[in-house]
């Protein structure tokens, strides 16, 4: 009985700490879609939301990823937080912090990824637009571009040294900003598994707009 009351306690415990530390922090909860249908679109509050995206070199370089975030930290009025209130714990983010991981593995035919390290150091990345999100649990979205176009095309030039299905790019965001009195707040990281493939999105009998400067070409970026 003594050890049931004290592994009880010790859940008890993890529990309350884990709700204060919800209850003072701004929280990066999901990845979610842009409505390309709607004007580009962010909306917060959805069902939807991603643990994995694709980019198909053979059409883009840019990947444009959404996030839903919400900020828990309690009102400094104890109540009223509108913009009108000289509220403190408003939450302004400008600034995403990525970084990047792959498998450096053997593939089974012993082909080993070989990204060029210097382009794939941790970034800080500015939003494309600053998000401001009300304390007391108001919740806010926004989006930034995770890949520079020397990265994009890096990953062209081993987009088939690696098994990306089974060992997909591991992009981990956190989003970073400030509260009014100028306070610097962090939110948590999330992981977001990303496909390269090229021409992978093409299918037989379909059309496709041929983009500015035509697409892009494997055998030239690799220089063969």
């Amino acid at each position: 009985m003594r050890k049931f009351f004290i592994l009880t306690l010790m859940v008890a415990c993890l529990m309350m700490v884990s709700c204060v530390e919800r209850r003072n922090r701004v929280i990066l909860d999901k990845f979610i879609p842009i409505s390309e249908s709607n004007s580009c679109e962010i909306k917060v509050g959805g069902d939807t939301y991603y643990t994995e995206g694709k980019i198909d070199l053979a059409f883009n370089f840019d990947y444009e990823l959404a996030f839903q975030m919400t900020n828990y930290i309690p009102s400094s009025d104890g109540g009223d937080s509108s913009l009108t209130t000289a509220e403190a714990n408003y939450f302004y983010a400008d600034r995403v912090e990525i970084e990047y991981e792959w498998d450096p593995r053997p593939q089974a035919d012993g082909r080993k990824l070989t990204l060029d390290q210097k382009l794939w150091n941790k970034k800080t990345r500015k939003t494309e637009h600053r998000i401001v999100v009300e304390p007391n649990g108001g919740q806010a979205a926004g989006w930034v571009h995770i890949f520079e176009e020397a990265q994009a095309k890096n990953l062209l030039e081993h987009v088939n040294d690696i098994d990306w299905i089974a060992s997909p790019l591991i992009v981990k965001i956190r989003v970073i900003g400030e509260l009014a009195d100028g306070t610097t707040v962090k939110t948590n990281k999330m992981n977001l598994n990303i496909i390269p493939s090229f021409g992978g999105s093409i299918q037989m009998g379909s059309t496709y707009p041929i983009p500015e400067g035509g697409f892009q070409a494997e055998t030239n970026e690799k220089g063969e």
